[in-house]
């Protein structure tokens, strides 16, 4: 049996039209579902580049700044983590030990650096500045005057055998040991030119004395600091400046009045 001629060729239009129809939804499907899964896979990524920023940083990452996580292209995935630091701990802990260790460096230098007038004139008076000097001591160490720049220094000429010496070099050991822990430091001066080693070697041992005894050889001392007298002490501030002279031998009680006004500024 044959068909309507006419009715074969709209059947045949419209079997094609279907046809191409589905072809098109097929495509256009795939298209959307291929997208939806690049989309899923880029916001995935960013999940994850938003988990590894709050774990260096060691934040939340609901709590990241909004221009972080605004980031979510795939290709700045690798700035992303140039731009990071390498742990939350260097940045925590690194920065303020270098502050730290900063502040350390100037407040050293603070207490060091104490106020020298050089207009003040170099005289062996009270008020002027002590004259400098460069001393061996027992142990063959030299010591310089410049060196005890800062500090409260007591500086005691002395001999063998003069009485009164060896009536004050017991009271300065004593002393010394009670007030070194505060920064006062004392130094004798033997005038080993009237002198002999051996006894200074042994007053050094029977009196215990712990402070540095140096050796004027040559009278250099003796000279720079006009010392005619034993026992001569000079009480010198932290900034060079001598600030009392005893001629003669002293008590315990006025040797200590004197230490005490040295280190508190009274002298």
């Amino acid at each position: 049996m044959r068909l309507n001629p006419n009715l074969d060729r709209r059947f045949f239009f419209f079997t094609v039209s279907m046809v191409f129809a589905l072809a098109i939804a097929s495509c256009i499907g795939g298209s959307n579902n291929q997208g939806q899964q690049q989309e899923l896979s880029i916001l995935n990524r960013s999940d994850n580049e938003l988990s590894k920023v709050a774990e260096v940083t060691n934040q939340p990452s609901d709590e990241l700044p909004q221009q972080i996580k605004s980031v979510t292209a795939p290709s700045q995935q690798d700035s992303i983590e140039a731009n990071l630091p390498t742990s939350a701990a260097a940045t925590e802990i690194t920065v303020p030990t270098e502050v730290s260790q900063s502040s350390q460096v100037e407040t050293s230098l603070r207490q060091s650096q104490v106020a020298v007038d050089p207009s003040i004139p170099v005289e062996p008076r009270v008020g002027f500045r002590a004259p400098q000097f460069t001393l061996q001591s027992l142990n063959n160490s030299s010591l310089n005057l410049t060196d005890l720049i800062g500090k409260p220094v007591v500086v005691n000429y002395w001999a063998t055998w003069c009485i009164p010496c060896k009536q004050e070099l017991p009271i300065l050991e004593k002393l010394y040991q009670e007030y070194q822990s505060r920064g006062l430091v004392i130094v004798s001066v033997n005038a080993i030119e009237q002198d002999s080693l051996d006894k200074v070697q042994a007053m050094v041992i029977e009196f215990g004395m712990s402070f540095p005894v140096l050796l004027d050889q040559g009278d250099q001392f003796a000279s720079n600091y006009q010392a005619i007298f034993f026992p001569t002490t000079f009480f010198i501030d932290t900034a060079g400046v001598i600030r009392e002279i005893n001629l003669g031998d002293a008590t315990e009680a006025e040797m200590r009045a004197s230490v005490e006004k040295l280190l508190n500024g009274g002298l």
